[in-house]
C-alpha cells in the first residue's frame, strides 16, 4: 500500500500550528539549529512518517489535501474545534471504508480525517 511519506503544511505562524497539531493529533516536533525549519514525528504502530511541515506560506492556492487517520472523527472534531481549528465539512460516510470529514488549520490549510470503519453506510 502507498503511504504519504513527508508533507508540507504552509504556516506564517508555525508555533501556533505546532501547538494546534500537538494538542489535536499528538504529533511531537523538533526544531532545526536555526529554527527555520520544525521536523514532524507522526507514529503509528504501523508506520512512521517524517517531514518539515511548516513551510513558508505562498500567496498560492493549495492544490493538494490530504487525510490524517485518526481512531475517532467525532472526537477529533471536537479536539479540532476546542484548539481553533474550523470544521468545514462534518463527518460523513465513506461506505464499506470509514467516516471522514474535513476542516481547516489555524493557517486555512485544508485537511481530511478518516477513521476506519467497514460498517460504515
Amino acid at each position: 500500500m502507498y503511504r504519504v511519506t513527508k508533507f508540507d503544511v504552509p504556516a506564517t505562524t508555525p508555533l501556533k500550528s505546532i501547538a494546534f497539531y500537538n494538542q489535536v493529533f499528538g504529533w511531537t516536533f523538533q526544531p532545526s539549529q536555526n529554527h527555520k525549519k520544525w521536523t514532524a514525528r507522526v507514529e503509528s504502530s504501523e508506520h512512521q512518517i517524517f517531514g518539515n511541515p511548516f513551510i513558508r506560506k505562498a500567496k498560492s492556492a493549495q492544490s493538494l489535501t490530504n487525510a490524517i487517520e485518526v481512531k475517532n472523527v467525532t472526537t477529533t472534531l471536537s479536539h479540532i474545534r476546542k484548539e481553533g481549528g474550523e470544521v468545514i465539512v462534518p463527518k460523513f460516510p465513506v461506505p464499506g471504508i470509514g467516516w471522514m470529514a474535513y476542516f481547516k488549520d489555524l493557517e486555512q490549510n485544508i485537511f481530511g480525517i478518516m477513521q476506519t470503519d467497514a460498517m460504515a453506510a
